[in-house]
């Protein structure tokens, strides 16, 4: 019964979390961002859709999305920004601990990165539905306007964004939604307990730089001659179907390589967290206090 009680207290500290999202500006301006984001890359699929009288594959825009560089990194810096204020100190977290218990309100945070993860990856996902209405379309298969603008390599407006013709190639457009949304979300669980992890142990900024720098990393395999190698050791290089080979032809990293690293290094960070902060005495900056 005690962990039955324990589970729901637990739960409903991570759900608070998540309800004061509405008065944080830092998370409206996040979920902003993201939304201007995707908001550009649909509208040059849009236009070409129309101008080939063709529908926008929904399923097919999010893979070919977060491939290209400059976007992703908007999206890996989107989850920093979701989980700068680890650990997650409010001014009303010292009367929740007091009331729920210190082990309790630690799970709940847990539990509240897990939530968050989740809630940011389908978000994105409905964005890009959202966005791709004026010329949206259903299909198991990749479709006129994603085959033709894999042809010429970019979209054709403006900013010309890469389409990549190997994603095409390897996978089918849900396949590669599905396999592109769990990776991105092993990505956004494993920064938000590092995040979490250092900002306790460390202090507050040492989890958002140490995230930041495996960000950058990420950026690695596009400036060395050893690309295979490079993405086989960044944890962000590794959320992109771009990079990962699935013919097993090549030097590169295939999915399964993808998955074992990214859940390994989850595990490693969740024990990690429940380990210190088991042992650990926490620190309230808003008190200056030890608890």
């Amino acid at each position: 019964m005690n962990v039955i009680e324990n589970a729901k207290c637990s739960a409903k500290i991570s759900l608070f979390g998540i309800k004061s999202w509405v008065e944080n500006r830092r998370m409206l301006m996040l979920f902003l961002v993201i939304a201007v984001t995707v908001a550009q890359f649909c509208a040059e699929v849009n236009v070409f859709a129309r101008s080939v009288d063709s529908p926008t594959n929904v399923f097919a825009v999010l893979p070919q999305l977060y491939c290209t560089d400059s976007l992703r990194l908007t999206i890996q810096f989107g989850i920093v920004l979701m989980f700068s204020n680890a650990p997650f100190h409010r001014d009303d977290s010292l009367f929740c601990v007091m009331r729920s218990g210190y082990k309790r309100w630690c799970a709940g945070q847990l539990i509240y990165i897990l939530l968050s993860s989740v809630i940011y990856v389908f978000s994105i996902f409905l964005l890009t539905i959202i966005f791709s209405i004026p010329a949206l379309g259903f299909s198991s298969t990749w479709g006129k306007t994603f085959a033709t603008m894999a042809q010429a390599g970019r979209t054709s407006g403006s900013s010309g964004y890469f389409i990549f013709s190997k994603i095409q190639l390897q996978y089918t457009p849900i396949s590669a939604l599905l396999h592109t949304m769990a990776l991105l979300l092993l990505l956004t669980i494993s920064m938000g307990l590092l995040i979490f992890l250092l900002g306790n142990l460390v202090g507050r900024g040492a989890g958002v730089l140490a995230a930041s720098a495996l960000i950058l990393l990420g950026l690695l395999p596009n400036y060395t001659q050893y690309q295979a190698l490079a993405v086989r050791f960044s944890p962000c290089s590794l959320t992109e179907l771009r990079r990962l080979d699935s013919t097993g032809f090549t030097k590169y990293p295939d999915l399964t390589y993808a998955y074992i690293f990214l859940g390994v290094m989850t595990l490693i960070l969740l024990t990690a967290n429940i380990f210190i902060y088991s042992n650990k005495r926490i620190r309230f900056y808003a008190y200056n206090m030890d608890v």
